[in-house]
């Protein structure tokens, strides 16, 4: 339950609540309708690179991991997260959701079960 609850809770903090209503405000207020799809990405981007840096630790990846592999965890994480993003610009916030819940699926829950 833990992992369904956090996967929701960090798309809502990070996703629903600081993309869309920037989009509204500056595509659809300052920009009169225009450039929606270059205001979404010019937000989405620096957040898909920001949640990596904030989920594991990174103090903790150096511990565990050291340097490089502290690299290519933000870097594996940061493309997954564009992958939401892109998900959730073209499917919607439940298509994002569905994403983060099924690599938690795989990662915290089927996967340690095979070790």
């Amino acid at each position: 339950m833990g992992y369904f609850s956090g996967g929701i809770l960090i798309n809502i903090i990070y996703f629903l609540v600081l993309i869309p209503p920037v989009v509204y405000f500056m595509s659809g207020g300052l920009l009169k309708g225009h450039k929606q799809g270059l205001v979404y990405w010019s937000i989405a981007t620096p957040l898909a690179l920001w949640e990596p840096l904030t989920n594991p630790p990174l103090s903790f990846s150096f511990e565990a991991f050291g340097a490089v592999g502290a690299v290519i965890i933000v870097a594996v994480g940061t493309v997954f997260t564009m992958v939401q993003v892109w998900f959730m610009r073209r499917f919607g916030f439940v298509a994002l959701v569905s994403v983060r819940l099924g690599l938690y699926a795989v990662t915290h829950v089927l996967y340690p079960r095979l070790l």
